[in-house]
């Protein structure tokens, strides 16, 4: 979630109106049936978008066995799925923030296949502003759209809402304010204030030897590059800053240095908080663990204290979450998120508690690196554990948040092994991936950016084939890449290499491959790109998706999947065992080349799709688009 930010300017969205203008695309709407639950009064809401932003465009194309139902509320769009056998539940999705967004747009949830192949009809809103984290706009306008579903079709038998980011922290204030439209809540990765983001500065500063004279004197993001960056340099003050805040945020546990090195933008939604005064810690005495070998007093002393704005108490008034949740709630986190760490579960699970609430609260996590980093089968598996809690009375099992010890936290419920793991390091083939490293420079300069990928190609095909990727920061990068032996089509004999990245928002390819080193785990390569000149790169059509069993069950890890355009083989992929960078063990990512690498491989041509050998009735076209695609055996 990105730091709250200007959070004040969002009360102006609190001026609600109760009409709406509301259009829809798609078939006739299923019949009404009786239902004994009263209906709530409607939810009133913005009739025009915030300040500047403007509305997109809300259509879309439904699924096979679905229909498209997309409009204007008030100030917002929204689109509405429904599948032809609706099993009369509904699914309401809240976006996470936008920040850099001026257009009003939806984000799909990821999981929208599985919900419609299983019956649910789902809904979500692009929200009528952008303004930073308006977790309460997004659970108010959530709610409406509830209403507009209603209207259009009848009651849901059950509704749950779900979110990222600022969406999961809008779900915990849905499950707290729309208990009579609500059945059950599925938070993911959703917070509950800023201490995360001004921790993260505080633990910084301290570790660069900031004073509160320093602090006083200038805002946050002039210290930040003209101290705490500078400073943090230095491995040893590194090394200090990240176990601080380590231990601010709820101690040792599973990938916590990783979430740490790969959130690149941490330190702006940290200085955003800051800047903002959302964030307060005049009174905190705090109480740090082993691994910052700090001690407390000496924190305590030297610690810069920052206190709270007006924006803090308006963001209290406007959406506080104070535990008091009204329906099953079933909360998952990352471990080594730091948006929203361990700490802030144990902040809800204390709220809850104060409430009275702890029979509705159940946390969990998933040993990961990053935030929101689930895959799908585990949002999938959380979506089902929840609907067996309100509609079966099966509690679901989490974990006691509250323990001290946090090292073991995500065992039971990560459903698929991530790099870095003992589980990801015991795969076949693990011991034959490359590690690839060196430095960077685009027109002679060190890059500053992401690595956008590293592709492998052997007879014209080409495939993805690496690990997350950590930040480049002047030039410095460092990947590992999957051989064939653990992905088939990864690297092997006779293979190459493509190492791409991203600077800003422009995407840069080398100007020549690089043979995959047979037999070697280490590569050291230095990479010079250029702005002006075309890289070593080919266009291809891109499809990603799941690939399900006859029954709809994901296939396993290692299911070949083969794309074809006549009867020439034109990609190939596989759902991979660890989580890749653009696929995991539950889903797959497939290039299909053009000519310029196969040459019977037509642009435009035809595709079809065969899964372990099998042809299946999926179909497309290669016309250099990126495609979700589920692939489903007969």
């Amino acid at each position: 979630m990105p730091a709250p930010s200007r959070l004040g300017l969002a009360c102006a969205l609190l001026v609600a109106v109760a009409l709406a203008v509301a259009c829809g695309g798609g078939s006739t709407s299923p019949p009404a049936t009786p239902t004994p639950r009263p209906l709530p009064e409607p939810v009133t809401f913005a009739g025009q978008p915030a300040g500047n932003f403007v509305l997109g465009d809300p259509s879309f194309e439904a699924l096979p066995g679905a229909t498209a139902h997309f409009g204007t509320l008030g100030g917002a769009i929204y689109q509405i799925e429904m599948p032809d056998d609706w099993n009369g539940r509904l699914v309401l999705y809240l976006h996470g923030s936008s920040i850099f967004d001026t257009e009003l747009t939806i984000d799909m949830p990821a999981i929208r296949h599985y919900l419609i192949r299983n019956g649910y009809a789902w809904g979500a809103s692009s929200f009528s502003s952008n303004v930073p984290d308006v977790w309460w706009l997004a659970a108010d306008e959530s709610a409406a759209l509830w209403d507009h579903f209603v209207s259009e079709f009848r009651r849901p038998e059950r509704t749950y809402v779900t979110g990222h980011s600022m969406g999961g922290f809008g779900s915990v204030l849905s499950a707290q304010r729309y208990p009579d439209r609500y059945d059950g809540s599925l938070p993911l990765c959703g917070t509950i204030n800023a201490d995360s983001f001004g921790d993260y500065f505080v633990a910084g500063a301290f570790a660069s030897g900031v004073t509160q004279a320093e602090f006083d004197a200038v805002t946050a993001g002039e210290l930040l590059n003209s101290r705490i960056l500078p400073a943090l340099d230095d491995p040893s003050a590194y090394d200090q800053f990240a176990n601080i805040f380590i231990d601010l945020s709820g101690g040792p546990r599973p990938f916590d240095g990783e979430g740490i090195a790969v959130d690149a933008d941490m330190w702006s939604a940290a200085v955003l908080t800051i800047d903002a005064r959302v964030y307060d810690n005049v009174d905190v005495d705090y109480q740090l663990g082993p691994a910052s070998e700090v001690a407390d007093d000496a924190f305590n002393r030297d610690v810069v204290r920052v206190e709270g704005g007006p924006r803090m108490d308006e963001n209290i008034a406007l959406g506080e979450i104070t535990g008091d949740v009204q329906v099953p709630t079933l909360a998952i986190s990352n471990t080594g998120d730091v948006r929203v760490p361990v700490s802030a579960a144990r902040q809800l699970q204390r709220l809850a508690d104060a409430e009275g609430r702890s029979d509705l609260l159940v946390q969990r996590f998933v040993q990961a690196p990053e935030h929101c980093g689930f895959t799908n089968s585990e949002w999938e598996q959380a979506l089902e554990d929840l609907v067996a809690w309100v509609e079966d009375g099966q509690r679901p099992e989490g974990e006691d948040v509250l323990v001290e010890d946090a090292s073991n936290f995500g065992e039971r419920f990560t459903l698929a092994p991530r790099f870095g793991s003992a589980a990801a390091d015991a795969v076949p083939g693990a011991g034959e991936r490359l590690t690839i490293s060196g430095t960077m420079t685009l027109d002679g300069q060190p890059i500053d950016g992401f690595l956008s990928g590293v592709s492998v190609r052997k007879d014209g095909l080409a495939r993805l084939c690496n690990f997350i990727s950590l930040p480049i920061k002047d030039g410095a990068y460092s990947v590992t890449v999957a051989s064939d032996s653990e992905v088939p089509g990864c690297g092997q004999e006779g293979a190459q290499l493509l190492v791409s990245v991203f600077t800003g928002d422009q995407g840069h390819s080398p100007p020549e491959l690089v043979d995959w080193p047979a037999g070697e785990t280490e590569l050291s390569l230095d990479i010079d790109y250029s702005s002006t000149v075309t890289g070593a790169g080919r266009p291809a059509t891109v499809f990603y998706g799941d690939a399900l069993d006859g029954n709809g069950e994901h296939l396993p890890a290692g299911t070949m999947i083969e794309a074809y355009i006549g009867d020439t083989l034109c990609g190939i992929s596989s759902p991979p065992p660890v989580l890749m960078n653009a696929a995991g063990p539950d889903t797959y990512h497939l290039f299909v080349v053009t000519p310029a690498s196969v040459p019977a491989c037509a642009e435009g041509g035809d595709v079809t799709f065969r899964v372990d050998g099998q042809l299946v009735p999926q179909t497309a076209v290669a016309d250099l688009g990126v495609h979700e695609v589920t692939l489903q055996l007969p």
